[in-house]
């Protein structure tokens, strides 16, 4: 059998109930699902979150006129993807010095 599709609304109210505190065999009850799922949701959100949180730190050390390299060190990422995500948020890309 295959498991059960949750839209945004289901699982939006299942992470609720998960972080209020229902015991999570109810909510497993409650919504049709392994008892593992509302924590493995929970994880997942987590995990988003400091994704984001990772993209914006890099963001605005950029805007603040951080070294790219540093940036790149500091966050893991790329230089070429923290260029590519400074273009698609908008901000400029920096002009290089000319070379003497």
């Amino acid at each position: 059998m295959a498991a059960p599709r949750f839209s945004k609304v289901e699982k939006d109210a299942m992470l609720a109930a998960y972080l209020a505190g229902e015991k999570v065999r109810e909510i497993a009850r409650q919504f049709h699902c392994d008892k593992t799922y509302p924590s493995i949701l929970a994880k997942r959100r987590r995990k988003a979150r400091n994704r984001n949180e990772r993209r914006d730190r890099a963001l605005a050390a950029y805007q603040a006129g951080e070294k790219i390299e540093v940036i790149a060190a500091l966050t893991g990422y790329a230089v070429d993807y923290i260029r590519e995500l400074a273009r698609r948020r908008g901000i400029p890309a920096r002009v290089r010095p000319p070379r003497c």
